[in-house]
């Protein structure tokens, strides 16, 4: 068989391709363990948990019943309504049977205007911000100049904690040089009440769960290991109340989890050397995600344009103070790999049908569709080990759907990943959220292990 120039290119990129998906499967193995002991021994720090909300009245009572059950003590909870129009606030002061107070906010960020804050008879370490519409990232400022913990929470408002959650994140915030960390996600609609994981729902469903287990179990823990982490997810973060305020907190733009994330590895690079931004594989929240297609599509069409808003404010950045290394690492996970996966499905059908597709091509799909298989084995393998685990029959649904989906993945990701890309070029209102509906149907109502 006769080597050309495509062909040796096309076998140099696939080669890089797999190394580095193998670095992520060793980088796992490798570190993996099984969920460090719960240990008290540490006082417990003051933790401040923000919770902005607009239009989430559907999910807002499931989100503080998870506040409630909680097993910590020294911790406040800030419910931030940013201007919704539906009728989030009175359900909240329903709920908290809430009144008005007086509390002082503290720095300099920069937020919309605050009506009223209200503080709840029943639970007083839980408090309502009624403030202008501003967005996500607005909301979570007011958050900050309002709370009083040390340690601060980000939590969506339609994501429950498990309830030993708290007791994690102090702990590994007991190390000073801890600053920042990101939590498990998991999808609540894949839970039952009792908060055991079980593989059950529609197609769509399944899908968003190999998504969350593969970038978390895998993805964000191998990142962590390898000081790579680029995004802290938006649904649980969690930061130095110290450190926020040092670097201005939030900015407007769509992607606020990666741009503070970004912001902070800023400002360790710059700032403290030695200061570490992490994964809490055992701090566990449950979030809604969406149930159809189309909230699917809205939603991810969304990150991918927050995803470029990133790069395009942090590109000075890249390759100086973000150094050449962890830049290199980012465009290739998140910006190469997308496009050979791109250029792959666009030139399948080409080789084909110019009767140029030879045992060759068909060597490297085999090796890619064994390497994907190893990849979802070793996310299943991971997940085990952090007490995510399935009964045997399910473990068969799982490879079975891993098959199903393996002609559709491709190109649902190319195609959110192309959408995305061009909205955010050619869309006059770039900071357009496309919210998805809330359905409420994520409800953990035991204790889960």
């Amino acid at each position: 068989m006769e080597m050309n120039v495509f062909t040796y290119t096309t076998a140099a990129l696939f080669t890089f391709v797999v190394l580095f998906q193998f670095s992520y499967i060793i980088v796992t193995f490798r570190y993996s363990r099984k969920p460090k002991a719960l240990k008290q021994i540490h006082p417990e720090d003051t933790i401040s948990i923000l919770i902005p909300a607009y239009n989430e009245a559907a999910v807002i009572e499931s989100c503080l019943k998870g506040v409630l059950a909680l097993n910590y003590t020294n911790y406040e909870t800030i419910f931030i309504n940013d201007g919704s129009d539906d009728y989030t606030l009175e359900r909240l002061i329903d709920l908290l049977d809430a009144e008005r107070t007086v509390i002082n906010p503290s720095g300099s960020l920069i937020y919309a205007k605050v009506h009223e804050v209200y503080r709840s008879k029943k639970y007083p370490n839980i408090y309502i911000i009624d403030k202008e519409n501003g967005g996500k990232a607005n909301s979570l400022n007011a958050g900050i100049a309002y709370a009083t913990g040390n340690i601060m929470i980000t939590l969506d408002a339609d994501s429950i904690l498990q309830h030993d959650s708290l007791i994690y994140v102090n702990q590994e915030f007991n190390n000073p040089d801890v600053i920042a960390a990101g939590g498990m996600v998991q999808v609540g609609q894949m839970y039952n009440k009792a908060g055991k994981p079980v593989f059950k729902g529609n197609p769509i469903l399944k899908y968003q769960l190999s998504d969350y287990l593969m970038s978390f179990y895998v993805r964000r823990f191998a990142q962590s290991k390898m000081k790579m982490i680029a995004i802290v997810s938006g649904a649980f973060g969690v930061f130095r109340r110290d450190v926020l305020h040092d670097i201005g907190g939030y900015k407007k733009t769509l992607g606020e989890d990666m741009e503070i994330t970004l912001n902070i590895q800023t400002y360790i690079r710059v700032k403290r050397k030695q200061a570490k931004l992490i994964f809490i594989p055992e701090a566990v929240c449950f979030t809604e995600v969406p149930e159809n297609l189309r909230d699917v599509y809205k939603q991810r069409i969304r990150w991918q344009k927050g995803f470029v808003d990133c790069i395009v404010k942090y590109r000075k950045s890249f390759f100086r103070t973000l150094s050449v290394g962890f830049t290199l690492f980012l465009f290739w996970d998140a910006i190469i790999m997308a496009v050979l996966g791109i250029l792959t499905i666009i030139l399948l059908p080409i080789l084909i049908i110019a009767d140029l597709f030879t045992i060759y091509h068909l060597i490297l799909m085999g090796v890619s569709v064994v390497l994907q298989f190893v990849f979802r084995v070793t996310t299943y393998w991971s997940a085990t080990r952090y007490s995510h685990n399935y009964r045997w029959f399910e473990y068969v649904r799982l490879i079975l759907f891993f098959i199903i989906e393996l002609p559709f993945r491709p190109l649902l990701d190319m195609s959110f990943y192309l959408f995305g890309t061009f909205s955010y070029v050619f869309e006059k209102d770039k900071h357009n959220w496309n919210k998805v509906k809330r359905l409420g149907n994520v409800e953990i109502t035991k204790k889960s292990a």
